[in-house]
């Protein structure tokens, strides 16, 4: 793999991409770092590039705090825990449900699981913690997910699950929200989680080229 660098002001970058940048945090030092959701690349230059940085590796960051608009004119006796369940696509703009995405993109309920079609998630050194899981499909999926379904777990580079200190201090959200969201759509199909240790979940090149060499080493040769 050849890695090639160049400078270029943000503008040029947004505009040869073909997308917007953000400013971001470290979640441990708070230096800043700048990040984009997503890039675009034309189709005879993507098949030779395996990834761009800095664009969409978010790992150990936070997003910059923005400061909230004032909200007014709220009548004092204001209840928001309303009965509104999960498959309520009534008020999306406040209240975003499993089924607001599934009306969004129109996405129909699953019913077939393929085996060997896993969808896959990689968490990078923000491991999931798997007592939030069936909390999470009791309450907010329709139809239910079973509460034991776990994904499939598969360390790279010494990861492992989440412990309870880490979920209280919010240090698996990212991974649990995928692999909720993930389930919620796409149940009966499974969900294999890939998660990198320590030592491989760094921001940058780091962390994507530990999971891209990670994969090239368990999984099968192309025949």
């Amino acid at each position: 793999m050849t890695e090639i660098k160049f400078s270029a002001t943000v503008d040029e970058v947004e505009n040869l991409l073909q997308t917007e940048y953000h400013m971001f945090q470290d979640n441990q030092s708070g230096e800043p770092h700048m990040a984009a959701d997503a890039y675009k690349l034309p189709q005879h230059v993507s098949e030779h590039v395996n990834f761009i940085t800095p664009t969409i590796d978010f790992v150990g960051l936070r997003p910059v705090a923005r400061a909230a608009p004032a909200i007014t004119n709220l009548a004092a006796d204001d209840d928001t825990s309303d009965s509104r369940g999960p498959w309520d696509i009534s008020d999306c703009l406040n209240l975003f449900t499993i089924h607001c995405l599934r009306a969004m993109y129109n996405v129909p309920v699953a019913s077939h699981n393929n085996t060997g079609n896993e969808l896959g998630i990689v968490a990078f050194d923000n491991s999931l913690y798997y007592p939030d899981l069936p909390e999470f499909f009791k309450n907010y999926t329709f139809p239910q997910v079973p509460l034991d379904v776990e994904p499939e777990f598969i360390s790279l580079g010494g990861g492992r699950p989440a412990n309870l200190s880490q979920a209280i201090d919010n240090l698996a959200s990212e991974t649990a929200l995928d692999v909720q969201t993930a389930y919620s759509i796409i149940y009966p199909q499974q969900v294999r989680l890939y998660t990198t240790g320590k030592s491989e979940g760094v921001k940058a090149v780091g962390g994507f080229s530990a999971v891209q060499d990670a994969l090239v080493s368990i999984l099968p040769s192309p025949i």
